[in-house]
């Protein structure tokens, strides 16, 4: 990437050598072949270690964000970040994200029935070129008298809930997943629960449905990827009703993926998406207004390459693709329609979904100028 210089004749003459040497040395790479010199995004983490100190057992869960920045050329991806046991929990960005910018992932830690020190391990698997990353978390949880509703982390009204949001993680596109959720009524009347009308992938059952005062139940979610028909990250949300009066949400999140199963692990007949641009550098555009910008799409595999879906974090831009279905050998032409904004200059990024295998997600990236 060009960066700040500044007066080179103002430098040592050993500096000045070197300053030559190293833009020698840049023009050289950037004149290797694409395959030799690929954009690759690059995950670097400020720390990869954190001491939560000592914690109450029923204070609550703790939580600390692990800060980290893509410092390579190309939209970093998370593909998955799985923890080691169930009183770990983490929150992570589903979208691209863009070299030099940074994110967050969040883990939780939660003590209740977990005296005693503790040392968790998290792994984060993305499209980085250090592809696995593993973080730590550890403490010591002071043992405490419990409280009623001390395991419960959501408050809706009179009813406590363990969690707000069931993240059923990846699923795959032909199967199911189940969670469920703990529940308590704290008022001093029966609570009759009642969820908004759902659709046909969804249900959740409550048991029972009305709790007496200090009762306890199960909310039971139950999602059929199968029948969702969507691809990528997807999220739903059940309005929770209190005695006929709606008292919030709660949310359903998936990262619905392709089963690949039917390849046995042997791709060579396999489609294989290939983009003649992965970003585009847009000069100049009017502000406020309405652009175009073309791309290709190839396939290099053996057998047709499907786009599942193409979507983008961005509101204001809209993507479509001449055709869903490329046959070997072939390419088509997408269309991106974007708004400029008022910036200064802008950076979009659009997720392709398809059925290559191998890279089932490819992001295309539009950099611009506004004058």
């Amino acid at each position: 990437m060009p960066g700040k210089t500044g007066d080179v004749a103002a430098c040592p003459p050993e500096w000045q050598r070197f300053r030559k040497m190293k833009g020698l040395v840049f023009i050289a790479l950037a004149l290797l072949p694409f395959g030799a010199w690929a954009q690759k995004p690059v995950i670097e983490f400020e720390t990869t270690s954190h001491n939560f100190g000592t914690i109450g057992e029923r204070g609550g869960k703790v939580a600390y964000d692990f800060v980290f920045r893509n410092t390579g050329d190309s939209p970093l991806l998370i593909r998955r970040v799985q923890a080691g046991c169930g009183c770990t929990s983490t929150d992570w960005p589903r979208q691209p994200i863009l070299p030099q910018r940074t994110d967050t992932i969040r883990v939780y830690f939660d003590p209740i029935g977990r005296p005693g020190k503790f040392i968790k391990c998290i792994t984060v698997n993305s499209n980085s070129t250090t592809p696995v990353v593993s973080l730590t978390v550890r403490g010591m949880v002071r043992g405490e008298a419990a409280g009623p509703y001390d395991s419960y982390h959501c408050r809706l009204g009179d009813l406590y809930l363990e969690q707000q949001c069931a993240n059923l993680g990846a699923v795959l596109n032909t199967g199911t997943a189940e969670q469920s959720i703990g529940f308590a009524n704290a008022g001093g009347i029966p609570c009759h629960i009642t969820t908004s009308p759902l659709p046909p992938y969804l249900h959740a059952d409550i048991e029972p449905q009305t709790a007496a005062p200090g009762g306890k139940g199960r909310l039971h979610i139950m999602y059929d990827a199968e029948a969702r028909k969507d691809w990528g990250f997807s999220v739903d949300s059940i309005a929770l009703f209190a005695n006929g009066k709606r008292i919030g949400q709660i949310y359903v999140t998936a990262d619905i993926q392709e089963d690949f199963n039917y390849y046995g692990g042997d791709y060579t007949t396999a489609p294989k998406i290939f983009l003649e641009q992965e970003r585009v550098q847009l000069e100049n555009l009017p502000r406020d207004s309405w652009q175009t910008c073309e791309f290709y799409i190839e396939n290099k595999g053996k057998s047709d390459l499907v786009i599942r879906k193409m979507t983008s974090p961005d509101r204001s831009l809209e993507v479509e693709i001449g055709k869903g279905s490329i046959r070997p050998g072939k390419r088509a032409k997408a269309t991106a329609r974007f708004y400029t904004g008022g910036g200064k200059e802008f950076t979009k990024v659009i997720l392709i979904i398809s059925n290559d295998p191998r890279h089932p997600k490819a992001c295309y990236r539009l950099d611009g100028t506004i004058k």
